[in-house]
């Protein structure tokens, strides 16, 4: 069982970083691959990057788009409301997995 939506909001993602020049965890494309190569997950391995995704410091959570950041943007609000999208996204196909 694949799951789509989590994949193409991981890539969304992945695509925002580059527009904006900010830097990602590595553990978002090696979480990618492995769901794009269709291998399974232990709930460890899921509790792991369960926590890296919305959990503390370095979470996707944590990410704020700002020129202070040395960030490529010339609209921070408009940014960070994409980034907000795009991270509602990422949790409500979450919860496709959690089940």
């Amino acid at each position: 069982m694949g799951y789509p939506k989590l994949i193409r909001a991981l890539n969304e993602f992945l695509g925002f970083c580059v527009k904006y020049k900010c830097a990602y965890p590595a553990y978002v494309e090696t979480f990618l691959a492995k769901l794009q190569s269709g291998e399974s997950f232990s709930k460890e391995e899921l509790s792991n990057v369960s926590h890296y995704l919305f959990g503390g410091m370095g979470s996707l959570n944590d990410l704020v788009i700002s020129k202070f950041n040395r960030h490529e943007v010339a609209d921070e609000k408009a940014a960070n409301r994409e980034l907000d999208s795009i991270r509602n996204q990422i949790k409500n196909a979450w919860k496709e997995i959690e089940k």
